[in-house]
C-alpha cells in the first residue's frame, strides 16, 4: 500500500488536532508517568522553549539519535534533558550543532527504510552514561520497552510527559506491505489500545534492562489510520549500523598492562620469584600448573582475558 508520512512536530506545546494519515507519527498511549532517573538518556528536542516536536535517546556524550522524519525545518534546535514535562521548560537545555539525516532517507519512498537521524551536540553531556546500542536484530516475541514524550489519547492530550510502556514486539508480516520487514523495521501491535503517538518520533525502543539495556529501535510512525489501530513502526537500529558507527567516535579498547609479567622489576610479582638462586622456598621453583581459564600466564591471562570481555561490552 502508499504511505503517507505525517509530520513528525504535528503535535507543539499547544496541542492541535492531528491530522487524519496513513502513517502516524508516534507517542506513548496506554503508559505509565515515568520519572526521568529511569530513563535519564532520553530527551526532547525543541525549536525553543515550549516549541517541542519529537524525542531522541543520547547513545554518546556527543550524539543523540532520532528520526530523520523529525527534520523538514531549518529551525534552531535544542535537546531538553532532566524534565518529565517537557512543555513546561524545566531541566536543561543543550543546543545543536550538527543534524545528520540518513543520506538514503526518504520521505516519499514506500519503503521504510533509514528512518533515523545523528544529532551532534554543542556541549557534550558527562553527567550520565549514553544508552547502549543494540547491534543485533530483534526478533518478534521480544519484550521491548517504548519511551517518549508523546500525547497519550487519540485525541491529541496530553503530550509532553515522559511515559514509558512494556510491549512486546510482532512479526512485521502483519502489515503485508513489502516496505515492513523484520529486517529494517520493529514492529508493534496497535490494536489493543497500547500504541505509539504523536510526539514520540525518534523515540527509543529499549530491550534489556539495567546496565544491558540497549536502544533496539527508534520511533517512525504507524500503519494504521489513528494511533490504535495497525502497528507501530520502529525503525530497527542493527539494520542501521553502517551510517551510525559513521558518527559516533571508534571503540578503542583500553591499554594491556605494558610491564613484562616475566621482568624481577614488575611490582605485581612476589618478593621471592622463581628460579631466583636466594628464593627461601623451592616449592616456588617447581612448574606451574594450569588452572581455570590460565594458561600459563598466571595473573596476565586472567587480565587480558577481562580486557576482552570489556571490549566487546564496550562495543555493544
Amino acid at each position: 500500500m502508499d504511505i503517507a508520512r505525517a509530520l513528525p512536530f504535528v503535535l507543539l506545546a499547544a496541542c492541535v488536532t492531528p491530522p487524519e494519515v496513513t502513517q502516524v507519527d508516534q507517542g506513548i498511549i496506554g503508559g505509565t508517568q515515568t520519572a526521568v532517573t529511569e530513563f535519564p538518556t532520553v530527551v526532547g528536542l525543541q525549536h525553543g522553549a515550549g516549541n517541542w516536536f519529537c524525542t531522541g535517546v543520547l547513545v554518546d556524550k556527543d550524539w543523540v539519535m532520532t528520526a530523520a522524519t523529525c527534520f523538514d525545518s531549518t529551525a534552531a534546535t535544542q535537546v531538553r534533558l532532566d524534565d518529565p514535562t517537557i512543555a513546561d521548560g524545566g531541566g536543561r537545555t543543550v543546543d545543536v550543532a550538527e543534524i545528520h539525516k540518513h543520506p538514503s532517507f526518504n520521505i516519499n519512498s514506500t519503503t521504510w527504510n533509514h528512518d533515523i537521524a545523528m544529532i551532534k551536540l554543542a556541549q557534550s553531556v558527562t553527567d550520565r552514561t549514553p544508552s547502549l546500542i543494540r547491534r543485533d536484530s530483534v526478533g518478534a516475541g521480544t519484550a521491548v520497552t517504548q519511551v517518549g514524550f508523546g500525547v497519550n489519547n487519540t485525541n491529541g492530550n496530553g503530550g509532553g510527559v515522559l511515559r514509558s510502556l512494556a510491549t512486546t514486539s510482532v512479526d512485521c508480516a502483519q502489515a503485508d506491505d513489502a516496505g515492513i520487514t523484520n529486517a529494517n523495521t520493529m514492529c508493534f501491535n496497535a490494536n489493543d489500545g497500547t500504541a505509539s503517538c504523536y510526539g514520540d518520533g525518534g523515540a527509543p525502543a529499549f530491550v534489556g534492562s539495567g546496565a544491558t539495556r540497549a536502544v533496539a529501535g527508534i520511533g517512525s510512525g504507524g500503519t494504521g489510520t489513528s494511533c490504535t489501530s495497525g502497528l507501530d513502526v520502529y525503525t530497527a537500529v542493527a539494520a542501521e549500523l553502517a551510517f551510525i558507527d559513521s558518527k559516533l567516535p571508534a571503540v578503542t579498547p583500553p591499554p594491556v598492562d605494558p610491564t613484562d609479567p616475566v621482568d624481577p622489576t614488575d611490582p605485581d610479582l612476589p618478593d621471592d620469584p622463581d628460579d631466583d638462586p636466594t628464593d627461601p622456598d623451592d616449592d616456588d621453583d617447581r612448574p606451574p600448573v594450569a588452572r581455570g581459564c590460565s594458561t600459563g600466564g598466571g595473573s596476565g591471562g586472567l587480565l587480558l582475558l577481562a580486557v576482552a570481555l570489556l571490549a566487546i561490552r564496550r562495543r555493544r
